[in-house]
């Protein structure tokens, strides 16, 4: 109920609960635990609407009678937890569940690799179709999480992958379309990524997530070089510029930035959409910028 805000590298009020050591050490005004002390505990008093604000959100999902039970047991007990945090920043401690049916299994993503072959992204796994096949061509499995954007490098060379797990981390791959192999992988972000692209030149690899952060990645050292931020929500969208000069971002936040690539700059914040904006694209010649989303159009911007 609260990784969504207080997560990741940027969480809110400086608190975060993405592990034991974190929320044990509360916020820059104190502790929001106190071990055996339930009614003194600020994050207990915020649950239960004896401190303002009131947390979750009104508006968000709320937790049940029963799991604020346990967590009163848990803190009356000493709120004991593992300091030492040994699990992979990409694993998700959940219960083994038996899976659906084919016709229900997710598919977050599509992208069209030649006229009669296309690949699609689900849970865990891509695969590539052939038109007129139900036999995909290959499939790469063993993906964290879900994929939730599939596509082409200008080149045409690399299949770009990007999922992971919503409140855990983000991971991005690089896979050769034709054989199904991966080329590269990176983990990153402190939540899903939602949109990864690469430059014109095959140089850089930008990422965006729900941790509202933008990652530009050196591909051929697999390393972070930039972290852009700025927008106050998801971002779900990006794209490079013909020139890989400019990058273009489009967040919950209802706007579209525009980023210059070799410093990080923000150039620009296009602030007219009125709903969260789900797709931009640069124009072929890098004159225009399109843009959709909630608010149910489609902008063009010089």
């Amino acid at each position: 109920y609260c990784s969504g805000c207080h997560d990741g590298a940027e969480p809110e009020g400086d608190f975060s609960t993405s592990s034991w050591s974190t929320l044990m050490a509360g916020t820059p005004d104190g502790p929001v635990l106190l071990a055996g002390k339930v009614e003194q505990s600020r994050l207990w008093q915020l649950l239960n609407g004896q401190a303002e604000p009131a947390m979750p959100p009104v508006e968000e999902p709320q937790p049940t009678a029963e799991e604020l039970s346990l967590l009163r047991q848990w803190i009356e007990q000493g709120a004991l937890g593992d300091s030492a945090d040994s699990t992979s920043p990409l694993h998700l401690d959940a219960p083994n569940l038996s899976p659906a049916a084919i016709q229900f299994y997710h598919v977050g993503a599509a992208c069209q690799i030649t006229d009669t072959t296309f690949a699609i992204g689900g849970l865990g796994q891509v695969s590539l179709l052939n038109d007129g096949s139900a036999t995909p061509v290959w499939t790469v499995d063993g993906l964290a999480g879900k994929v939730n954007s599939l596509r082409l490098s200008p080149a045409g060379n690399w299949l770009v992958v990007g999922g992971g797990i919503a409140g855990v981390g983000g991971e991005a791959l690089l896979l050769d379309h034709q054989q199904g192999t991966v080329v590269q992988r990176f983990e990153g972000h402190g939540d899903t990524i939602y949109c990864a692209a690469t430059s014109p030149d095959g140089r850089w690899l930008a990422t965006g997530s729900y941790d509202r952060r933008i990652l530009l990645w050196d591909i051929g050292s697999g390393q972070v070089v930039r972290t852009l931020t700025g927008h106050n929500g998801a971002v779900y969208d990006l794209d490079f510029d013909s020139s890989g000069q400019l990058l273009v971002t489009a967040s919950a936040d209802q706007t579209i930035k525009i980023w210059r690539v070799d410093n990080g700059e923000r150039l620009d914040t296009l602030g007219q959409p009125e709903g969260e904006q789900r797709a931009v694209r640069f124009s072929p010649d890098g004159q225009f910028i399109y843009a959709a989303g909630a608010d149910k159009q489609i902008r063009k911007w010089q």
